[in-house]
């Protein structure tokens, strides 16, 4: 059972890890978390909280440099 108000798919904090990422699942007692960049972790649910408008927006930036990275380094011979 996931634990009250956290969604697969939204925008979380984790306060041991001090980072914000996406929670992609439930893993028995953990949650994954994934950054844009691909890394991902699990952590537990009682660390974790929502990212606030501001952590989101750093999702998105890291998603955007990293999109950008990943074509510099497609287009390099």
């Amino acid at each position: 059972m996931p634990p009250a108000g956290l969604q697969i798919g939204m925008a979380v904090y984790d306060s041991a890890a001090q980072m914000p990422g996406t929670l992609t699942s439930f893993e028995g007692r953990l949650i994954r978390i994934t950054r844009p960049t691909g890394f991902s972790w699990d952590a537990h649910p009682h660390r974790v909280r929502r990212a606030t408008p501001w952590e989101r927006r750093q999702l998105q930036a890291i998603a955007r440099l990293h999109e950008q990275r990943q074509r510099a380094a497609r287009a390099s011979p």
